[in-house]
């Protein structure tokens, strides 16, 4: 029974934990979402000012 007592205790400091956790994953998935982003539009940048030198 105590088992039982203490297991309601801590399971809503366990789905804290987890929302927690799963907000730190959200966060680095927004992060990497942000460089992905910022790295396509150097690379046609990069590209688009190539373009003159390469041949036809």
């Amino acid at each position: 029974m105590d088992e039982i007592a203490l297991a309601s205790v801590q399971q809503p400091e366990m789905i804290v934990a987890v929302e927690n956790r799963i907000k730190e994953v959200f966060k680095v998935i927004q992060k990497s979402s942000s460089a992905a982003e910022q790295s396509a539009f150097i690379s046609n940048e990069l590209s688009d000012q190539a373009r003159p030198f390469s041949p036809e």
